[in-house]
Parts: C-alpha cells; sequence; structure tokens
C-alpha cells in the first residue's frame, strides 16, 4: 500500500468511527464515505466486504447517532486507556494519558482541549499525520505500541453487542491495522 494510501485510510477510518455530525453524517448520508473507503482498499476483498456490510447495516445519521450515544458513550468505551490501563487508580490513566499526549507533542501534534488523546478516532487521525510527514518510526511504534494493543480487544466487546454497523467498522479498523502493520515488514 502506497504512503498516500495508508494517509488516506487513516484519515478515511477516523471519520467512521466518529460521532456522525457535521462532515461526517454528510459523508454517510452521501455515501461518499462508502465509496471512498471501497476505492482506496478495493484490492483487499476481506475489507470489501465489511466496508459492504458498513453500508447495508446503515440506514440515517439519526439512528447512528442514537446508537452511538447509547453504546459508545454509555457501554463500550472507544478510549485506549479503558482496555490497557489495569489499575482503577486515577492516577495510572493520568499517567498513561500525560505520556501518550506527550509521544503527540514530541511528534509535532497539539490536540485541541476537547480532543482526548486515547480516543480511538483521536488515535486514528494521528496516524494520518503521522503517514502525511512519512514518519515511518513513529508510525511503526505508535502502532505497535497502542493501536494494535487495544483495538482487537474493542472488538471483541463489540461482537456481542446490538452495534451492527460500527461492529464492522471496528472490525475494518483492526483488519487494516494488521495489513498496515505488514507495511513495515516491506520497507
Amino acid at each position: 500500500m502506497e504512503a498516500v494510501e495508508r494517509t488516506a485510510a487513516y484519515k478515511l477510518l477516523s471519520m467512521a468511527i466518529s460521532y456522525p455530525e457535521r462532515e461526517v453524517a454528510e459523508a454517510l448520508e452521501s455515501r461518499w464515505l462508502f465509496f471512498q473507503l471501497r476505492s482506496l482498499l478495493s484490492r483487499y476483498d476481506d475489507l470489501l466486504l465489511l466496508i459492504r456490510r458498513a453500508e447495508e447495516e446503515y440506514s440515517n445519521v439519526q439512528d447512528l447517532q442514537v446508537n452511538y450515544t447509547t453504546n459508545f458513550d454509555l457501554k463500550i468505551p472507544l478510549y485506549e486507556s479503558h482496555y490497557v490501563v489495569k489499575s482503577d487508580r486515577p492516577e495510572e490513566k493520568g499517567r498513561f494519558l500525560f505520556e501518550l499526549e506527550k509521544f503527540y507533542l514530541d511528534c509535532g501534534v497539539e490536540l485541541a482541549d476537547r480532543d482526548m488523546p486515547d480516543f480511538i478516532g483521536t488515535e486514528l487521525e494521528f496516524m494520518h499525520y503521522l503517514c502525511s510527514e512519512n514518519q515511518v518510526e513513529k508510525q511503526r511504534r505508535f502502532l505497535e505500541d497502542h493501536l494494535l494493543n487495544w483495538v482487537p480487544l474493542l472488538f471483541k466487546r463489540v461482537e456481542g453487542e446490538g452495534v451492527r454497523f460500527y461492529q464492522h467498522v471496528i472490525k475494518l479498523i483492526d483488519r487494516f491495522l494488521a495489513i498496515d502493520h505488514g507495511f513495515f515488514h516491506e520497507v
């Protein structure tokens, strides 16, 4: 996969897992997001199948917003710290988030006040940035130290829930990360 394709894929996947409002809602309603993902990932049959399934499960933005809020705000966290910080002590989670944000800053990225550094959309957007800046070693490190450590756990968590659209999206993200990890063995 070319660097420009990887960059675009991370951006689109970040959109797909973000709360469906404004530009994300428009990209879903117009089917633009599905079209772009299919075009970009056309050589991967298993990814195309997941994109098609997500599109089939999509009905409208309002239903998706309710589904997102009901499931991800109340039951299934979309935050890395929930899956990797084993302690219930707030200072452990705080230390994890501090180190993660420090890594972002070391790479030249300062988060907006509203962004949580361990939100899946933020982490995918960060990979988009690293790819666009051709920071290959930092991409590998972030992928291995973060995304690959918790996204499979998130997928297992959503598998049994009634979030069919997002089940396919998260599985798509999980599979894409595994494929992208192979990029580092080709370089």
